[in-house]
């Protein structure tokens, strides 16, 4: 889950709210969650932590914020974007770097986080700032991806499902599995290969030795769009 669990963090209702439908749907599925612009909003991290990163948890980042899970198909590299960089410190980023240099690169590198990279989008109508390609991560994060070879990049944050790639890169953008969807967008990414607007889903990725399939969903489970990504 790519963060926004909440609507607002320092609300422990909200939280007991979902841990409850996670606890009554998917009790035995294994589970990792981001941390959301929404879910720190006023102090979050406190409840995020008691509910995601319990005591007796640990991670080789020393950090319940970015780390890295070594799956024997794949590395799954998590960071901490919420809104952009502004956690994006030179420990994060020494961490990231080493974390991507050292992986084992016979097999896929995912990389996950809240904010975007590329994307389409919109002005934001309160702010007039713009939520489309991501000015910050593209500038602070994206050379790191682009030198290490990352084959994935799976993001929230936009509500959006959409599809992109830039400079050997492919992007997925999955902000769409609840809440207000985003209006339509004013601009179009130029990595834009595809994208579905005002609808909810998922995104299922199927990891294989010289491949990853990628299967964009609606809520009741139909495919919307597929695509393999050759490594």
């Amino acid at each position: 889950m790519l963060g926004d669990t909440v609507e607002t963090g320092n609300a422990a209702e909200m939280w007991n709210a979902a841990l409850a439908d996670l606890g009554r749907y998917i009790p035995q599925v294994p589970l990792r969650v981001l941390l959301g612009n929404h879910d720190a909003l006023f102090g979050g991290q406190y409840l995020y932590t008691k509910a995601f990163f319990p005591k007796g948890f640990s991670s080789d980042s020393h950090s319940p914020y970015y780390y890295k899970v070594d799956a024997q198909y794949a590395t799954v590299v998590v960071v901490d974007l919420p809104w952009g960089t502004e956690n994006f410190g030179s420990r994060q980023r020494k961490w990231l770097e080493q974390t991507l240099a050292s992986a084992d690169h016979t097999k896929p590198i995912i990389l996950l986080s809240h904010s975007y990279f590329y994307a389409s989008g919109y002005d934001d109508p309160d702010y007039g700032s713009p939520w489309y390609d991501h000015y910050q991560n593209i500038a602070k994060v994206v050379p790191l991806l682009e030198k290490y070879k990352v084959d994935l990049v799976i993001s929230g944050h936009n509500h959006y499902q959409e599809l992109l790639s830039h400079n050997g890169v492919t992007y997925a953008i999955i902000g769409s599995m609840g809440g207000i969807p985003d209006p339509q967008p004013v601009y179009v990414s130029p990595a834009s290969q595809w994208i579905a607007v005002g609808q909810f889903g998922w995104l299922d990725v199927d990891v294989y030795k010289d491949r990853l399939h990628l299967i964009f969903r609606s809520e009741t489970g139909q495919v919307r769009h597929e695509t393999e990504l050759r490594r």
